[in-house]
This record gives C-alpha cells, structure tokens and sequence, in this order.
C-alpha cells in the first residue's frame, strides 16, 4: 500500500512539473511564408491604413481631423491663412472648396502599390490632377506633399494591385 501511494505521489508531482498544454484555441500552427502578408514594413503599413482612414474622415465629413493627420506642420499654417478667417478656422468651407476633390484622389489610389523613393510614395494615374500624388515620411508620420515632388513616372510601371 505504501508502494502505491510512493508511486502515485511522485507520478502526481511529475505530471504538475510538466507544462500544460495550451487550450486548443491559444495553440500556434505554424503558417506556410506564401500564407503570409506580403508587406510587412510598417511604414508601408502604415500609409495603406493612413489611407484608407482619410477615405473614411472624408466621406463622414470629418475635416478638421483630416487636415490634422494629413497636413504637416508648415503646410498647416498656410491652410490656417487661406481658411482662417477672424482667428477661426473653416475646415466645411476647405471640405466644400477641396474635401471632394481629395476624397476622389484618394480614392484612386487607394489599395494601389506606389513607387517608393526613399521616404517618398509616389502615385501615378492619369485621373489624378496632375497625373501624380505623393505622400512624404517626415517626424514619424506621412504627409501630404503639397507639392508632389516625385521623379517623373511613367504610369504603366504602376502595379495594379486588388482592393481591400
């Protein structure tokens, strides 16, 4: 009797030193690298979800905060002068004057690949205004280039790639 309490004492004590395993649910199966995203520079991430969420800010008319995310600082004062008027800001008149035109743009690139230059991402589509559009990586975040200052593109090299 002795023996068997010994035995199963110490087969109790070996079976709680062992790791449980996990729940079913928390287990990791390993995924193929062809499953996997293709992108993973976050940065590249980064202006695909930025994207999308000017689409949103400007479809729910959310223009203050649109011109927050997308406008850097120095561009942001000129904006404030061209729209400010008495110390108040219009972000409706510019969303009247600009929101739609932007909301179209963005549009258009939306879901697409663009030509990366350095800290540069630079769109070409024919429908674009002025057949170019481009985002520059400045103090941890991307902007808006007022001004696209891209290398001249020809738009066929543009891959084409699925909407989200």
């Amino acid at each position: 009797m002795r023996i068997a309490l010994f035995a199963l004492f110490f087969t109790v004590m070996a079976l709680s030193a062992a790791p449980a395993p996990a729940p079913a649910e928390f287990k990791v199966d390993p995924v193929a690298p062809e499953a996997k995203p293709a992108e993973t520079d976050p940065k590249k991430i980064m202006l695909a979800r930025l994207i999308d969420a000017g689409v949103l800010m400007l479809e729910g008319k959310a223009y203050r905060q649109f011109i927050q995310a997308f406008v850097d600082d120095e561009d942001r004062r000129g904006f404030e002068k061209v729209f400010g008027k008495k110390g108040f800001v219009d972000y409706n008149e510019w969303g009247r004057d600009k929101g739609e035109a932007m909301l179209r743009v963005l549009k258009l690139i939306q879901g697409k690949e663009p030509l990366w230059f350095g800290e540069k991402a630079c769109f070409a589509n024919e429908n674009l205004p002025k057949k170019n559009f481009s985002f520059a990586f400045a103090k941890g975040a991307w902007y808006i280039e007022n001004r696209s200052n891209c290398p001249t593109i020809e738009i066929k090299k543009i891959p084409e790639t699925p909407k989200r």
